[in-house]
């Protein structure tokens, strides 16, 4: 054999040698520990809800629903259930029926699939080193279970807490059958150590305003009702006006909003285990929401206080998903309770700013400033010229201001009803709106320093009322044409030339 061919042959060996030992690496060492890797990732989570490589029919991974959980912490066990992930969770146990907290819930199936255990604390515990670990009588347990991918495949998990690894903070926790004892981290404890409370819905009414149309108002002092007008705005209707009361009227739209966040923001602070007769309650309060209108009643009932004792607070909610009753603060009492009357819209002028195309300003010394809108062709911005004494153009800026102004101010105080004299309140100065056909929409008159009162001024607006108002809101109420007529832009200088 030539040297040519042996050399040949020998790389060939050497090839074949090479492939062989590639091959057994691939096969028999780096596809092994890629697959113990993958377990191990799979093993580690607190809730392997997957198995190995799992993907659904498209590829992705497979949906999870989490449709039962049961906690156990201090003796008390509290169960959770729904018939599927789109469905609300609602307690069984202890109190069937009732709503849950759902951040509490989501924080609870977050930890179980997205957490890993840190390390293995012990293979193969005896009975003692259970003991040791905390694991003979556990701080908590947690039992769960989902619904896999498309078919809906039931799957389990049962983890039990049992000590605080004084080292690093980490908890002692069993896993189903497994006999290893794995370390999680502590800050599990947070999701999992929940008491029926804890995980019980404590918002007493849940309520969009948007969607409420009336509510019925009736306390020991107080009787009325709040319903949406045409404009949705909340006008007022006292159940017994006073004599020379108007039966209704323009409610003050911040105070009826104030008084429903009030009540959505209420929260139990503890579920009464004796029955609470609510027959005669402090406050009855009864919402109709949404399309078609349901109701949402709310009784709400005062217990002791003065010589009975320090007063407790209770509420009772009924609607469509059935009756809590709940303890709550003794705020919950003030957010209706009010006289009507204290409750009328303060606002001085009452009027539509989209509806205004023409605003006339009666100075003091008799002469008047005349501003219009212009009409648009297709929904621009809107636009005001001067129309008298001299026409130009308006500043624009300042018509939004004075609109806001006009439309933003309230009387602090009552100072006549129907007034016979007006000439006793020094009113000198007006400002009248009107619409695009001319129909006057609201007029405001500006007194005289109201006597007694610093910066407060005498005002007369869509009320046949005299009031007081705030009189350094008015500071920006035009007195002289510059105020509103924009200034002619400055004429160029002529160029001076080399």
């Amino acid at each position: 054999m030539s040297q040519s061919a042996r050399t040949l042959v020998m790389l060939v060996a050497l090839l074949a040698v090479g492939l062989g030992v590639g091959l057994y690496a691939w096969k028999g060492v780096y596809e092994p520990e890629q697959k113990e890797t993958k377990q191990k990732d799979v093993d580690e989570h607190l809730f392997p809800v997957l198995k190995l490589d799992e993907r659904a029919v498209d590829g992705a991974v497979p949906r999870v629903e989490f449709v039962r959980l049961e906690l156990t912490t201090s003796g008390q066990t509290s169960v959770l259930e729904r018939e599927s992930g789109s469905a609300p969770w609602r307690m069984s146990q202890p109190f069937a029926g009732a709503g849950v907290d759902r951040i509490a819930v989501d924080g609870i199936t977050s930890q179980l699939q997205a957490s890993k255990f840190k390390y293995v604390a012990d293979e193969a515990p005896d009975a003692a080193a259970l003991k040791k670990y905390g694991l003979e009588s556990p701080s908590f347990t947690v039992q769960a279970e989902a619904l896999v991918g498309e078919a809906r495949e039931r799957r389990k998990v049962k983890l039990v807490a049992g000590a605080e690894n004084s080292f690093n903070g980490s908890i002692f926790m069993l896993r189903d059958d497994e006999k290893k004892v794995w370390g999680a981290e502590g800050g599990v404890k947070w999701a999992f150590q929940k008491t029926p409370f804890d995980l019980r819905e404590k918002e007493l009414v849940t309520l969009d305003e948007q969607q409420v149309s009336k509510i019925a108002v009736k306390t020991q002092t107080n009787d009325y009702t709040i319903e949406r007008d045409a404009d949705r705005q909340w006008v007022l209707k006292p159940t017994k006006p006073f004599k020379g009361e108007d039966p209704q009227f323009l409610a003050d739209q911040g105070a009826i909003s104030g008084a429903i966040s009030g009540i959505k923001s209420e929260r139990a602070t503890g579920f009464p285990a004796a029955e609470i007769a609510f027959d005669a309650p402090t406050e009855d309060l009864t919402f109709t929401v949404g399309e078609p209108a349901q109701r949402v009643n709310v009784k709400l009932l005062k217990v002791g206080g003065g010589d009975a004792g320090s007063a407790q607070v209770y509420a009772r909610r009924e609607d469509a998903h059935g009756v809590v009753i709940a303890e709550v603060s003794s705020n919950a009492l003030s957010f209706f309770d009010r006289n009507p009357f204290d409750m009328r819209d303060k606002s001085v002028l009452q009027f539509k700013k989209d509806a205004v195309a023409k605003v006339r300003v009666h100075l003091a010394d008799g002469a008047e400033l005349v501003v219009e809108k212009d009409a648009t062709d297709g929904g621009g911005a809107e636009s005001w010229r001067v129309t008298a004494p001299q026409q130009g153009p308006a500043k624009q800026f300042k018509l939004a201001a004075l609109l806001w102004t006009l439309g933003s101010v309230k009387g602090s105080e009552l100072i006549e009803d129907k007034p016979k004299d007006l000439k006793k309140y020094g009113f000198d100065r007006w400002i009248a709106l009107s619409d695009a056909s001319g129909k006057e929409l609201a007029r405001l008159w500006v007194g005289a320093q109201a006597k007694g009162k610093m910066d407060q001024k005498y005002l007369k607006g869509t009320r046949d009322q005299v009031v007081c108002a705030d009189a350094t809101r008015l500071a920006d109420l035009p007195t002289k044409l510059d105020d509103l007529l924009e200034a002619p832009p400055a004429a160029k200088a002529p160029d001076a030339g080399p």
